[in-house]
């Protein structure tokens, strides 16, 4: 995945993925545009999405109320979001080659799609901790929890879900 931002009026920011076949471009002002194998849903020409994230041939964007929307490839699930608890919003989304996983409001972490490798089995938090942060790769899924340790699970095969040990007194920040 390629990601660029840039700044447009010094204060609307758009992401502009181009993935494979296709390419998305998501602004606050215009709702998101799809050309390639991903065409939009004309019926959402009009609406505020703020995050947009694709998986292999299927497209996620989040709307600024918290809803997720998806579309593209859907055989195995990845397109089929799962309902939101009452009172509860998506804050972060990421798309993997046929599986999606996203972060609710509450810190908790959802995934579907295929869970051939495993992928979509959110491992359990400890009490008292909270997920900050999701990433999927092609048949793998990270997430980054509230005291700075990331977990990873689904296919190995190449050690994808071998989180390194850091030194005393460091943790993670970021993942993607």
């Amino acid at each position: 995945m390629i990601r660029a931002t840039r700044n447009l009026l010094a204060s609307l920011v758009t992401t502009i993925l181009v993935l494979g076949a296709m390419a998305l471009d998501a602004t606050a002002q215009s709702g998101v545009v799809g050309w390639g194998a991903q065409v939009v849903n004309s019926s959402w020409n009009d609406e505020a999405f703020v995050e947009v994230a694709g998986g292999w041939w299927h497209t996620l964007a989040r709307r600024g109320d918290g809803t997720v929307v998806a579309w593209g490839f859907n055989g195995h699930g990845q397109c089929d979001v799962p309902a939101l608890p009452p009172g509860g919003s998506y804050t972060q989304m990421a798309g993997g080659f046929n599986h999606s996983v996203a972060r609710r409001s509450d810190g908790t972490v959802v995934a579907w799609g295929n869970n051939y490798w495993g992928q979509c089995n959110v491992p359990a938090l400890p009490p008292g901790l909270s997920y900050v942060e999701v990433a999927a790769g092609e048949a793998h899924t990270l997430a980054l929890r509230s005291d700075g340790t990331i977990v990873a699970w689904g296919d190995n095969g190449s050690g994808q879900c071998n989180v390194p040990a850091l030194s005393a007194g460091l943790s993670y920040v970021e993942i993607a």
